[in-house]
Formats: C-alpha cells, structure tokens, sequence
C-alpha cells in the first residue's frame, strides 16, 4: 500500500520508496545510483546500497559476472 520496503539490521533502518533513488538511512536521506524497483510483485533493492550501507564488503567479479558480498 505504501509502494515502500524496510530493511533493519546492524544497528540501522533503511527505508526504500518505489521507483526513488533516494533511501532513508536512520534518520539521513542517502541518494542510490538506481531506485528500488517493483517486479512481479516483489520489491528489488540494489544489492551493493544495501549490502554497504549493513556494513558488508561487495567485490564484483566481471569475468564470472558474479557479486560476492563479505564480513
């Protein structure tokens, strides 16, 4: 109904609009380089915004094409 996802985790809430690149980190608006997305009626997030912003390592690996995400 509100067309948005939260995500909570590592002491942060992070709040994602349909179709806005910007997200809500706590309390700051942070700006994505794509916005979320809905797809078949499920809610896409770029994977290296949220993945960094829990405080996770993202490493991409173009040969494989393959994103790895670590401690």
């Amino acid at each position: 109904e509100t067309q948005s996802a939260l995500v909570e985790g590592s002491n942060k809430s992070i709040m994602f609009s349909i179709n806005d690149t910007n997200a809500r980190v706590n309390d700051q608006i942070k700006q994505m380089d794509v916005p979320a997305r809905l797809i078949d009626s499920k809610t896409m997030v770029p994977l290296r915004f949220l993945s960094e912003e829990l405080g996770f390592t993202v490493s991409w690996d173009e040969g494989n094409r393959i994103a790895t995400i670590s401690e």
